[in-house]
């Protein structure tokens, strides 16, 4: 059996199809894989005089938005892959996507987790960082990096 448990790290985006799809190929491999579906939303910055800063605490207005914008990604996520695996929807809101993306795996006991990349280079990917690079350097378990352009 390959994998009893994956975490597909999903937000909606042309990267994060791509890994849906590749999870939904991997569950025709094992029909009893357990998918956990993680959308990490990330505080928006917002203007502070010259500055940008994250909010500390996010108000109920902005918690109530980010809320529902997950459970609208969620929901396109489940349409397509509760077909095909046993699912479970979980959203979060961190600072850090990747760290609690590895968090979520580690605390569930998953095998493997799935994310896609949005293929950013040189200053891009210095100024934005990359998701999918911290996870891979930082986690315990193997992770497939799904590219957007393939």
């Amino acid at each position: 059996m390959f994998c009893r448990k994956i975490v597909l790290a999903y937000d909606g985006s042309e990267g994060a199809n791509k890994a849906l799809e590749k999870t939904i190929e991997l569950s025709k491999w094992n029909k009893d894989v357990h998918v956990y579906v993680l959308n990490v939303n990330q505080p928006k910055l917002v203007a502070a005089g010259d500055a940008y800063m994250m909010p500390a605490i996010a108000s109920v207005e902005v918690q109530s938005q980010l809320e529902a914008e997950a459970r609208q990604t969620l929901e396109q996520a489940e349409s397509r892959l509760a077909l095909h695996a046993m699912c479970s929807y979980e959203s979060l809101v961190d600072n850090n996507p990747a760290a609690a993306i590895v968090s979520f795996a580690e605390t569930n006991d998953c095998d493997l987790i799935v994310i896609g990349n949005r293929g950013l280079s040189g200053i891009k990917k210095f100024l934005l960082g990359s998701v999918s690079h911290d996870v891979v350097q930082n986690a315990s378990i193997p992770v497939l990096v799904v590219k957007e352009n393939m």
